[in-house]
């Protein structure tokens, strides 16, 4: 009786973890094709705006840009994290807790406002070289509102599980700058600000949609829990520091160029680590219908699904990383001109980063599931003690060259680390989260040979 018990377990684990990794299919699936248009349009996009601003104000592009994402990231207090956790888990009623989210960020992003005020106007905290910070302060300063409304929307519609509609809104979010800064360009010939204001109607307009979007009707704004918003503060505040740490590890290299090396050398890095985004584009439409999936899934089944989910990303981006060490200096030559040479060495040094973020997010989302946020945090505190040491030490040296290098080796460190703790945690062996397993691979290969043969017969009854 015991082992057909067993049994019964064994096959009903098995049908769980199918249907999740069909859930998460279905999901990802329309995500990759929007990750796919998203690729096509940002490259468009890198081209147009790397071609008309040039080295130097490409570099100042970069800069503007991150200094709100900086300020949001640290500003948000973990906040983000303890909302999509206490959503996607069911652990609130819905209505409730999604007016509390709202509510309380928009606060939250009007204070941010100030203090980012403070430090660069009142305080003058951070000077780089040349005049764009001080010319477009008060564009830095309302970015952070809206930068900050879209983190809130981005994590709403995840934690909802609004992938459809996410998709949907980033589609406009890539494609709006472009058409937004060749117009304004044709108009007023400036092309920084042409692309400075691009993006940030961009970022507002998939922030204010994204929220509007989950609110139900009859929400008013004055339905908001307080004991919501102390538990979103609680979970999110043991994730806080990673969250922090994070952003300093993927946006603190600018700043340093920006200080050191000026906005050339910025803009040079800027395309460097503009082709780094654009490959994890794939990463990320899986990571986001990922996590409230994993959030809902316990024990074995969830250990299963996720090693699963790692080890296919990791084949999968290793193709991606390959093409582009190999023929990235082509690349840049068709896409931004010989004057972007600079940029190709440092662009090689990132790839085995990327392809270690490809699955950072997803190991970093099995330890919330465990409801272990501190190990996430202990780790990115390693990592950006690790950056900073790395940038202080390189980038002077090496300038653009050891900026790569750094952002590199840290990215490459959270995830080996993460890696190690999860497997002693959970008792999953290595080989399960790094390579495919021999009847994974027979079935992707009869997959594809169905997907031709299917193809074939199509063609010929046309």
């Amino acid at each position: 009786m015991d082992s057909e018990d067993k049994l019964n377990g064994e096959k009903a684990r098995s049908e769980e973890l199918s249907g999740k990794v069909a859930q998460l299919n279905r999901l990802a699936f329309s995500t990759i094709i929007t990750a796919v248009l998203r690729f096509g349009i940002r490259i468009v996009k890198n081209i147009a705006t790397t071609r008309l601003l040039g080295p130097v104000a490409r570099g100042d592009f970069g800069l503007l840009t991150t200094i709100p994402g900086i300020v949001v990231s640290f500003g948000n207090i973990g906040f983000g994290l303890g909302s999509m956790y206490l959503i996607a888990g069911r652990k609130y009623d819905r209505k409730r807790a999604v007016a509390s989210t709202i509510v309380f960020t928009l606060l939250l992003s009007i204070l941010l406002m100030a203090v980012t005020w403070f430090v660069l106007d009142v305080g003058k905290y951070y000077k780089p070289p040349g005049n764009s910070l001080r010319i477009y302060l008060p564009f830095v300063i309302a970015s952070v509102f809206f930068v900050m409304s879209e983190k809130t929307g981005v994590d709403l519609l995840t934690a909802t599980k609004n992938i459809g509609f996410l998709n949907s809104m980033e589609l406009l979010y890539s494609s709006l700058p472009l058409v937004v800064l060749v117009v304004l360009w044709l108009i007023t010939g400036d092309a920084l600000s042409s692309a400075l204001y691009g993006w940030l109607l961009g970022t507002a307009l998939l922030g204010i949609w994204s929220m509007a979007k989950v609110v139900q009707p009859g929400t008013s704004p004055l339905d908001v829990s307080l004991s919501y918003v102390r538990d979103a503060l609680s979970y999110g505040a043991r994730g806080y520091v990673s969250i922090c740490a994070d952003d300093v590890v993927r946006r603190i290299d600018y700043l340093f160029v920006a200080a050191i090396n000026g906005s050339q050398a910025l803009g040079y890095y800027a395309v460097s680590v503009s082709v780094a985004e654009i490959l994890l584009a794939m990463p990320e439409a899986v990571s986001k219908p990922f996590l409230p999936i994993r959030f809902e899934m316990e024990g074995e089944r969830g250990k299963e699904f996720s090693s699963l989910v790692v080890r296919h990303m990791l084949a999968i981006m290793l193709i991606p990383c390959t093409v582009v060490a190999i023929g990235g200096k082509l690349m840049i030559w068709i896409l931004f001109g010989k004057a972007f040479f600079p940029a190709y060495v440092s662009m090689a040094c990132l790839l085995p980063g990327v392809l270690a973020l490809s699955v950072t997010n997803i190991l970093k989302t099995d330890f919330y599931s465990l409801n272990q946020p501190g190990m996430v945090s202990k780790v990115s505190i390693y990592a950006m003690i690790l950056n900073l040491a790395l940038n202080f030490l390189l980038i002077p040296r090496y300038g653009i060259v050891g900026a790569a290098v750094a952002s590199s080796l840290s990215y490459d460190f959270t995830a080996v680390f993460l890696l190690v703790r999860l497997t002693r945690i959970t008792g999953t062996r290595y080989g399960d989260f790094l390579f495919i397993k021999r009847e994974e691979i027979a079935a992707i290969w009869r997959k594809i040979i169905k997907l031709i043969a299917s193809s074939s017969s199509s063609s010929s009854s046309a």
